[in-house]
């Protein structure tokens, strides 16, 4: 018995059913996967974040985070891979490199420079002075004899409503130019090395409680301008998007 096939028209529906399912999946499909993204993400904060509170805990409750000596970042001191260990002082294995970044962010150390990509691939955290985030009250910093400061977070100096505020670790992004990169600390410029909303336009932040948060920009507007005395906060808005001023 001959089988019969399909008719020009037939085909064209089943095309077309196709391409209406299509349509409706696709949407929920991209949301599911942002989902995962920013839970991926704050995941990483919490585990890098234990690294922070358990430096701390063994080092009278400071938290060395910044060595302007070749700027050094948490990363490189806190970290464990090899090619950071310049002395004893660095890469001292509280953070684990393969969970210390966003995954909206992109992997550059194929650039050759192991400092650069210890700056760009990685959460903001603290700076060195109160209008990038840091209370003055909160920072210690040590002169090491060679104009080149290392700067620690002191966390017995972070009391009463001051607790609120006591981030540790955020989304962040470059510059307006490199949205795929983030950077290690805030530090206001004309268009870079803010907060980011990457996830849902929402900034995802690791706090010294030990919780993390998906929040507003709104309100990470309001914990920086607490902190800084700035009247105003400027936060980039979208995996890709403009900054916006709050």
């Amino acid at each position: 018995m001959r089988r019969k096939s399909f008719t020009l028209i037939e085909l064209l529906v089943v095309i077309a059913i196709i391409a209406i399912l299509s349509g409706m999946l696709l949407p929920s499909l991209g949301s599911a996967k942002a989902k995962a993204q920013s839970i991926v993400c704050l995941n990483n904060q919490k585990q890098t974040g234990m690294g922070f509170l358990q430096y701390t805990n063994d080092n009278d409750e400071k938290l060395w985070y910044y060595d302007q000596n070749a700027d050094r970042t948490y990363l490189v001191i806190l970290g464990g891979l090899a090619k950071y260990k310049y002395t004893n002082e660095y890469s001292q294995g509280y953070i684990d490199h393969r969970s210390a970044f966003c995954p909206l962010t992109a992997d550059d150390s194929a650039t050759g420079n192991d400092l650069l990509a210890s700056k760009f691939r990685t959460y903001a955290s603290h700076s060195t002075h109160k209008d990038y985030g840091t209370k003055d009250e909160w920072r210690e910093e040590l002169d090491t004899g060679s104009g080149k400061k290392r700067f620690y977070l002191k966390l017995k100096a972070i009391k009463g409503a001051d607790l609120k505020l006591a981030w540790g670790l955020a989304d962040s992004r470059a510059s307006l130019i490199k949205p795929n990169q983030g950077y290690f600390k805030i530090y206001v410029t004309a268009d870079g090395q803010m907060f980011a909303a990457r996830h849902g336009d929402r900034v995802n932040m690791w706090y010294f409680d030990g919780h993390g948060a998906a929040e507003t920009p709104a309100d990470v507007a309001k914990l920086y301008k607490d902190i800084s005395g700035l009247t105003t906060s400027r936060i980039y808005i979208g995996d890709r998007g403009m900054w916006a001023e709050f």
